[in-house]
């Protein structure tokens, strides 16, 4: 074998070992894209009558360590609105409908989550749960 050929053959073998990663990183994008679709939203909208703001923060932050500890759960955020501080929007990640209200609800986890925030239920002012489309960017 010349020189020139085996330079050939380790340019094409570089060349094959950069496609195998790129095929790599792409399906691994793909299956985190899919796997990030696949999650369910639960928005949790409450409009605070009777309690404060603070109250409810306070709630969730004793309420998260049960949504922590729960494999159905994939993360949680609570947002408050600047134009109305009485309305308050809790988003949690589930893994699917199912798991939330079978797995998470009929799970050891839920007591725990339910007492911390029982007392907020009667302001919740709408409860469902969403399927995350593929129009999602962050920077």
């Amino acid at each position: 074998m010349t020189g020139a050929t085996i330079a050939r053959l380790r340019r094409h073998i570089d060349y094959l070992e950069v496609s195998a990663c790129l095929v790599s990183i792409f399906c691994k994008n793909a299956a985190e894209t899919r796997e990030r679709t696949a999650m369910i939203v639960e928005y949790i909208r409450y409009q605070l009558k009777q309690h404060t703001p603070e109250e409810l923060v306070a709630a969730y932050r004793k309420a998260q360590e049960s949504l922590k500890a729960a494999p159905e759960c994939h993360g949680v955020e609570l947002s408050h609105c600047v134009e109305d501080p009485s309305s308050l929007t809790l988003r949690i990640l589930w893994t699917s409908t199912e798991d939330h209200l079978r797995g998470f609800r009929k799970g050891a986890h839920f007591p725990p989550f339910l007492a911390a925030i029982r007392p907020f239920v009667s302001e919740i002012a709408e409860m469902q749960h969403y399927a995350v489309t593929d129009v999602d960017w962050q920077r």
